[in-house]
């Protein structure tokens, strides 16, 4: 039996779950899925200089990110079949996905400076492998 735990900590089994809990904790998992996703596709244009302390912690973060989205995948899943179950309908994500396309990249004598052509698009939209 799968157990949700919320955020005041109560754990529920999904199938106890009410229809608008169900709904939105399904929800939430895809739109945090969508920030990894994100963090992972655009993690290393922003990532700090690689000898110093940040960019460890950057590291860190960024191979913690897969474990993560692992994890939250698997829940995407187990309560998209209980959606799928009750026959209800899926509530449309809030946020997108953001595509980063880096235009330039000038090294001075200060750092990086790095030009962006930025194109949104919608979570549900098909995603396709091309290097962004």
């Amino acid at each position: 039996m799968d157990i949700w735990t919320t955020r005041d900590g109560r754990k529920i089994p999904v199938t106890k779950m009410s229809n608008e809990h169900l709904l939105n904790a399904h929800r939430m998992v895809r739109e945090k899925l969508v920030d990894i996703e994100n963090f992972q596709r655009n993690a290393f244009i922003f990532a700090p200089g690689e000898d110093t302390m940040a960019h460890d912690d950057f590291e860190t973060a960024y191979l913690d990110s897969f474990e993560r989205h692992a994890c939250l995948s698997v829940w995407a899943e187990i309560l998209g079949k209980e959606i799928e179950r009750r026959g209800l309908k899926a509530l449309e994500s809030r946020i997108k996905v953001e595509k980063i396309k880096v235009k330039s990249i000038k090294y001075t004598e200060f750092g990086r400076i790095i030009e962006f052509e930025r194109a949104c698009g919608d979570a549900s939209e098909e995603r396709d492998d091309e290097p962004y």
